[in-house]
């Protein structure tokens, strides 16, 4: 279809206006749903303005950090001036356990073993303790385990034995006897090694604070050990001296023992560390012990000792 030219301008303005109209209404659409697919935002927000309910909080009004309580803290403590690896930080007591070593005097408690006489003998004992985790045992305890040496001395009823008595007469043997109750032994000392292990904790505050040192900790423990026992013997001949061509020595008999027993002890501890990897810590340790003792069903018993012994350990 052709149109005339004086008509062209009329449908070019018609075209205009319609144009308009939709611009009008799509900016009104656009005020009033800025963000399509979004929720409504208040146009004092979107423009910039503080909303009329925030979540900020005036630092001055805050509530301040609670102080450090030993007694309530977390297992690992809440120490907020350090970080989590700093040589103050706080930690479990039973982490100041390590590898020890301690020697001292022993006395022979009862009469049973040594029943004539009690004297004080010597000891040296070293090991390891290991820490329990929370979920075992807390944060006082921890696992004791090493080895001892302990030598008691006293002195037993003595006991009679034959002996072997050899006759010669020119180099050759012409007697081979055995004479009864020709000695008597009397047990004098027992020298015994053994392994022990025991479980043990600290007392005081569950949790170790470097800041407080120097400063006194207590630990105790109880355990088992087995080891073995030698005994020192005094032989004497109680019959007539043989004759110059003869010789007389003792029958064999039993001298060791293996044996078990049962100990419980208390230490002192003194920590003073300035050392980020641990330091070396004297302790003061006293121990009772009980082992059963059976040499041959000949001398047979409790032999009951009771320890008091200076040594370090080496602390974290």
């Amino acid at each position: 279809m052709t149109h005339r030219w004086f008509e062209r301008p009329a449908f070019a303005g018609r075209i205009l206006l319609v144009a308009a109209a939709a611009w009008a209404v799509g900016s009104g659409a656009h005020a009033q749903r800025p963000l399509v697919g979004e929720s409504i935002v208040p146009q004092g927000e979107f423009l910039g303005e503080a909303p009329s309910t925030g979540l900020l909080l005036d630092a001055d009004s805050a509530p301040g950090r609670p102080s450090y309580d030993p007694m309530i803290a977390a297992p690992y403590g809440d120490d907020s001036q350090f970080e989590s690896n700093d040589f103050n930080q706080t930690r479990p007591v039973n982490w100041i356990s390590g590898p020890y070593l301690r020697s001292g005097v022993n006395f022979v408690l009862g009469d049973d073993l040594f029943d004539v006489d009690q004297k004080t003998g010597y000891g040296i004992s070293g090991g390891f303790r290991q820490p329990l985790g929370p979920e075992i045992g807390g944060d006082r305890f921890f696992f004791d385990l090493g080895g001892s040496y302990q030598d008691a001395y006293g002195e037993a009823t003595p006991v009679n034995f034959g002996g072997r008595q050899i006759t010669s007469i020119g180099g050759v043997v012409v007697g081979d006897i055995i004479v009864p109750n020709a000695f008597a032994a009397t047990l004098e000392e027992a020298r015994r090694g053994s392994l022990h292990a025991a479980l043990g904790w600290y007392w005081g505050a569950p949790l170790d604070s470097r800041r407080a040192d120097p400063q006194l900790r207590f630990a105790t423990r109880i355990g088992g050990r087995v080891g073995h026992l030698r005994g020192g013997y005094q032989e004497a001949l109680i019959i007539a001296p043989p004759a110059a061509n003869q010789t007389i020595d003792p029958v064999f008999y039993q001298k060791t023992d293996t044996y078990g027993g049962l100990y419980a002890g208390t230490e002192a501890i003194l920590l003073k560390r300035d050392l980020t990897f641990g330091h070396f810590q004297w302790t003061v340790d006293a121990e009772f012990a009980n082992d059963w003792v059976n040499i041959g069903n000949i001398w047979e018993g409790n032999l009951g000792t009771a320890s008091v012994m200076l040594g370090f350990m080496l602390s974290r």
